[in-house]
């Protein structure tokens, strides 16, 4: 299962000095920049969102998801069982079910909260 998924849009997390604080109610709210289309029509390529560790993640939610084996996926949360969580792409098209320990513990399931085209510094 922890083979390359497609369909899914890697985020790169960003180096800037973002202020989360003004968006975000997290204190350890960081912003990340996505890379790819898979996304569309939600958020696009070059995008940022604030995402929010802290929260409960609930479905109907989107979420960053983070695999043991690195890939990284921007999905919204369908089911969240014990052992395993069920997750969709944005569009719809596509949904994948990952067991729990196939997520990296220290990220696990975080919530996104907000989408934006730019970072004022």
């Amino acid at each position: 299962m922890a083979e390359r998924i497609i369909n899914s849009t890697e985020l790169e997390q960003t180096q800037t000095l973002f202020d989360c604080a003004q968006i975000a109610l997290d204190k350890g709210a960081y912003a990340m920049r996505v890379c790819g289309d898979a996304g569309l029509p939600v958020v696009r390529n070059g995008q940022y969102i604030v995402v929010e560790p802290h929260l409960k993640a609930a479905p109907t939610d989107r979420v960053v998801v983070v695999l043991k084996d690195g890939n990284t996926m921007l999905q919204e949360l369908l089911v969240d069982r014990p052992e395993s969580i069920t997750v969709a792409t944005l569009d719809g098209a596509t949904r994948l079910t990952i067991q729990r320990d196939e997520l990296r513990p220290e990220f696990g399931v975080q919530v996104v909260t907000s989408f934006a085209s730019r970072v004022t510094l």
